[in-house]
């Protein structure tokens, strides 16, 4: 099956339940969709679960994280039974911090992509993870 933004703003969290049910081969592909679709900042690396690597509560989870360090990470998750919307989540190192920063009922790449950048910048600037979260926790439409 071939994913791409517009036919993944039209999916229903069961159909990316469906899609996590047909095995790791359309999973991959899902996610690997969404990963072309956002803009990872320069030094950062992204990867991808479609096996359960990270848990397995999305069928789509993205984990965004800096090269020299993993200070926190950014986890891109999408509909399904854990959550009805795309979630942005930031996590700290340690696992004790983990905050929404981002909500939305469609996959909104530019949105993603600029969170990203900010959260790289504030890296940049070894912001810790609860500054990171309180700066773009101002921005969330709950």
């Amino acid at each position: 099956m071939k994913f791409d933004l517009a036919t993944m703003n039209t999916f229903i969290p069961s159909d990316f339940e469906l899609v996590r049910e047909q095995g790791e081969t359309d999973r991959l592909q899902l996610s690997n969709a969404v990963v072309r679709a956002i803009d990872t900042p320069k030094g950062w690396q992204v990867n991808a679960e479609y096996r359960g690597e990270f848990g397995g509560l999305f069928p789509v989870q993205c984990r965004y994280t800096p090269d020299n360090g993993e200070n926190y990470t950014v986890c891109l998750c999408s509909p399904g039974e854990v959550s009805l919307v795309w979630l942005c989540i930031v996590i700290d190192g340690n696992g004790h911090l983990a905050q929404v920063v981002h909500q939305s009922d469609t996959l909104e790449p530019e949105r993603v992509s600029q969170l990203l950048a900010q959260v790289s910048a504030l890296h940049d600037l070894h912001s810790p993870a609860e500054r990171v979260v309180t700066l773009l926790k101002q921005e969330v439409a709950v």
